[in-house]
């Protein structure tokens, strides 16, 4: 759960973990000759181990700084304006501000002593963990910025040389867990910022607050004050400000930046399947518990509030797929996700994600559950299609019932515990009898306690306890409609009549005003989702029109473009012959190229000849189960 919920007093200061890979000595140095000698933070270097650079040798780096530079030992706390390199063949940690050094054994995977140092970092220090990743080629690094970005901290990565044809900054910043991606220098620059920028006071907050919550609609009251803090001395370092009164007048004046600030308050960082040994228990047993003997009319439910960009939602939606398969089962499923900002929400609908995300998939995954995208790779529609995408604010609309699965992953570490509970509330509400929740590495059930017992607490797994009576969730009346939902006076009746129904047949005493306010909430959410639901139809409805566009014009173009079965049947074509063998067509020794495509997986070209004598271009790429062929007519 999260530490202090107070207002920050400001005596902590930053501590800045810089991951070096190989070859990265010059960019640590132009680093350092860019930070003042009282940047007010400590600096803790961490070498990755290879073929040409096994350490940083303190002795090379005091040259380009004026600040201390130790060699890291074990039992030290760490201190502002001093930098500590960690000795080579270690892996590093830090707890409660004191390092700890551990020699690296050489068997087993290959050490990734930055990722130790930076996860160790982020669990530590929490908001006011800074990851850097300088240079090189290996993948360690990522996911220490990640785990850094997900507790509130600064991430950073330099900007790759294209000389250098990618590298381990590059990556970082594919992957969306970096808030700066810059040159060496610069990065040192805007550190110096960060760490001069001074944190707002509860007055300061407050009115930050209020404009966030006039200008966007959400109220950010019950967050972690010192988790704004961060986020809002971010803004002030990358506006060039260093006071909060400075920062305030800038958020007066232009909306925009009120809109910035409001993004990076919302962490977004993400992927499929992140941490995959979670992703196992998720799948068994909790998935394959949760499908045993269930009645076939039953659909499968599931929540995913705080979604961002959907990648958690279809990687749940894989899972749960796959274990129908191997169940047999043939159950229908419903799977929500929701979010704050309809930015997020309107790039989950589309499945679009980039290259990147073949790290964390297998090729089978990818394989059956992606396809190749003109950008990128898309989710599959078999796999879209069970998930509904929404906006919602978790923290006042109401939430779907009888579900059978929550997972909401570190979106309550940035509350503080009254509003945690009342959330907790609201999911025990939510799930049925046996239901379980899912939360993020660094979050528990203390705020509910009797609410959940733990399945799996080192993955964070609860399931749901029964209580006497029913709990007092207590959802707020919509005073305001969101833009394109239904007047309240639309749905004013039916609880009342829902009332009268229920004295008339003599059943349980009359609802409560309480209860008949929750009813009337549900529908409105209900209205919503159909909404999302409505609105998801109509993009693919504008997508297949688009692609009707698209045929029309290649039919004026002369260029045809036909998509073929392993059977050489004829699946698309701008054209009549959909479903005509491929053999029909008098056009000679291109049969023999179609084939090799489809059984070696590789594109051909060629120039061929019909038997009217009229040449071509054509082109067969592997697609799918079969190919794509393109042809274009050449001048006679």
């Amino acid at each position: 759960m999260p530490r202090s919920t107070g207002i920050p007093a400001c005596v902590n200061f930053p501590v800045v973990g810089i991951g070096v890979s190989t070859g990265g000595l010059e960019s640590a140095l132009s680093l350092l000759r860019h930070l003042p000698a009282d940047a007010g933070m400590a600096f803790v270097f961490v070498p990755h181990p290879g073929p040409a650079q096994d350490s940083l040798p303190p002795e090379l780096l005091s040259g380009a700084t004026a600040m201390p530079v130790l060699e890291a030992e074990s039992g030290t706390p760490v201190a502002p304006d001093h930098i500590y390199v960690t000795p080579p063949h270690t892996i590093a940690s830090i707890s409660h501000g004191v390092l700890e050094i551990t020699a690296s054994t050489e068997a087993g995977d290959r050490p990734m002593p930055i990722d130790a140092f930076l996860c160790s970092l982020a669990e530590d220090q929490k908001n006011q963990a800074v990851g850097v990743l300088l240079s090189g080629t290996s993948p360690d690094g990522v996911a220490g910025l990640e785990a850094i970005k997900l507790e509130g901290g600064f991430a950073f990565a330099q900007l790759a040389d294209p000389a250098d044809h990618g590298g381990t900054a590059l990556d970082a910043a594919a992957t969306a867990h970096v808030d700066f991606v810059l040159p060496p220098e610069a990065i040192g620059k805007k550190l110096t910022r960060l760490g001069q920028a001074l944190c707002p006071g509860e007055e300061d907050l407050s009115r930050v607050i209020l404009l966030l919550r006039n200008t966007c609609g959400v109220d950010f009251s019950e967050y972690r004050r010192d988790f704004l803090a961060r986020r809002i001395a971010g803004r002030m370092a990358q506006n060039y400000l260093r006071t909060p009164e400075r920062y305030l007048h800038l958020l007066q004046k232009h909306r925009a930046e009120i809109r910035a600030l409001f993004q990076d308050i919302l962490i977004k960082t993400t992927r499929f399947f992140r941490d995959p040994k979670t992703f196992e228990m998720l799948k068994n047993p909790v998935l394959l518990s949760l499908l045993r003997n269930r009645p076939v009319e039953a659909p499968v439910r599931i929540w995913a509030p705080g979604c961002a960009t959907g990648e958690e939602v279809y990687s749940i939606a894989i899972c749960l797929r796959e274990a129908l398969e191997e169940t047999g089962s043939m159950l229908p499923v419903q799977i929500f996700g929701t979010d704050l900002t309809e930015e997020a929400i309107a790039v989950a609908r589309t499945g679009i994600c980039d290259e990147h995300i073949q790290a964390h998939l297998s090729p089978e995954r990818l394989r059956r559950f992606f396809r190749k995208a003109e950008v990128g790779y898309q989710v599959t529609r078999e796999v879209r299609e069970v998930c509904v995408f929404a906006r919602q604010n978790l923290a006042k609309d109401p939430p779907f019932s009888s579900l059978d699965l929550i997972s909401c992953r570190n979106v309550l570490t940035y509350m503080q515990p009254v509003l945690q509970q009342r959330i907790l509330s609201i999911f025990h509400h939510a799930l049925r009898p046996g239901g379980v929740l899912l939360l993020g590495s660094s979050e528990d059930v203390d705020a509910g306690p009797d609410l959940f017992r733990a399945l799996d607490r080192s993955h964070k797994f609860f399931s749901r306890q029964p209580i006497p009576g029913r709990p007092k969730v207590g959802f707020p009346i919509r005073q305001t409609p969101e833009p394109a939902t239904r007047e309240p006076d639309q749905l004013e009746a039916l609880p009342e009549r829902a009332v009268e129904k229920t004295v008339e047949a003599g059943a349980a005493e009359p609802l409560a005003q309480s209860e008949i306010a929750q009813i009337k909430e549900e529908l409105f959410l209900t209205a919503d989702y159909l909404d999302a639901i409505a609105e998801q139809q109509k993009a693919a409805l504008a997508t297949r029109a688009e692609l009707e566009s698209l045929k029309e014009l290649l039919e004026d173009s002369g260029i045809a473009i036909l998509v073929l079965g392993k059977d050489l049947s004829v699946r698309r074509f701008a054209g009549s012959d959909v479903g005509r063998s491929i053999r029909a067509i008098q056009v000679p020794d291109w049969t023999e190229l179609i084939v090799r495509t489809i059984q070696e997986g590789c594109p051909q070209q060629a120039e061929v000849q019909d038997a009217e004598g009229r040449r071509y271009s054509i082109a067969a790429r592997p697609h799918a189960d079969g190919a794509v062929l393109t042809l274009i007519a050449r001048p006679a």
